[in-house]
């Protein structure tokens, strides 16, 4: 127990070094966001050697690199809405065309990842199958569905940085709901947990921890939306309307934060290890660490256009 807690202390430190000063270092988060995706893919591609012989880490490393595709949009849209990622009460409200740009941000965003990843994979499994023969079909399949489990995911940082009002806001949400959920969770469990859910996937998990996240998250989204999120266009005005909101949204960030969490079991009950790897003591790897993040990212993304558009 108390090395999970020094471990989860300096583990939080670090991604709060790089998460703070993003407002006005906006590249500071891909940084980081850079050494997980190279980091969770070096775990995964471990993971399923235990299945697959021999998957290019090399290949999945580059693939797992297309997060940064959406940076293209960035740089070519970079003078459209300059540093709305976190905009002062001085900047509200917006003009009458930030709902188009911000839809037309994010979508052009997500097809020219979609194209970059869909270009990807058949080149890469193309070049598994001519380098290994067509009995390599499967191992070509393990290797671009891992590296689409990552990449697709860690492609929201990008645009949460550059494509959505008051983005910073939202991505401190995505990444740190899971792990609120978690701590909730593990303590829920831990003091009233008595009926298992998941035997076969997770041993662990309980009713009562997963009613312990979900209460807690929800809570905790409703405090931080009612309290960062209100104010004039893009936000919502309401007090009471950002604290309902909030609530949903720490609600579904909360199942979306437990489902990456058993996804993530299921597969490292598939390739039979207890965690990906053992570089943070008590927590397991990197991989243990952002498996619920991979899910609640493209979830806060969705929770954004909800909100801004509604």
């Amino acid at each position: 127990m108390k090395t999970r807690v020094i471990t989860g202390t300096v583990f939080t430190a670090v991604i709060l070094l790089f998460m703070i000063p993003a407002f006005k270092l906006p590249w500071l988060p891909l940084i980081l966001f850079t050494a997980v995706a190279l980091l969770t893919t070096l775990e995964l591609q471990q993971a399923i050697s235990r299945r697959y012989a021999e998957p290019s880490l090399v290949v999945m490393e580059l693939g797992a690199l297309l997060y940064l595709v959406p940076v293209i949009i960035w740089r070519l849209y970079q003078n459209l809405r300059p540093g709305w990622r976190l905009l002062s009460k001085s900047q509200l409200p917006l003009d009458g065309y930030w709902q188009t740009d911000l839809m037309w941000l994010v979508g052009l965003s997500l097809t020219l990842f979609m194209l970059a990843a869909l270009a990807w994979f058949l080149l890469s499994s193309l070049f598994t199958m001519l380098h290994r023969g067509p009995d390599s079909l499967p191992l070509a399949l393990a290797e671009n569905l891992s590296t689409f489990y990552i990449a697709f995911p860690l492609a929201m940082v990008p645009i949460y940085l550059f494509a959505v009002p008051q983005g910073y806001l939202w991505l401190f949400v995505a990444v740190f709901s899971p792990w609120i959920s978690d701590v909730c969770c593990y303590f829920a469990g831990r003091f009233w947990g008595h009926t298992h859910i998941l035997p076969q996937i997770s041993p662990q998990k309980t009713l009562e921890g997963v009613i312990g996240g979900l209460l807690g998250t929800t809570l905790l989204g409703g405090l931080f939306f009612m309290i960062f999120m209100t104010g004039e266009a893009p936000l919502k005005a309401g007090r009471g309307t950002n604290f309902l909101f909030g609530m949903l949204a720490g609600l579904l960030l909360s199942l979306f934060a437990q489902f990456g969490d058993w996804f993530a079991s299921a597969i490292k009950r598939y390739v039979k290890i207890k965690d990906f790897s053992h570089i943070l003591p008590g927590h397991g790897g990197i991989l243990d660490r952002f498996d619920s993040v991979l899910f609640t990212l493209p979830a806060g993304i969705i929770l954004t256009l909800c909100y801004y558009l509604s």
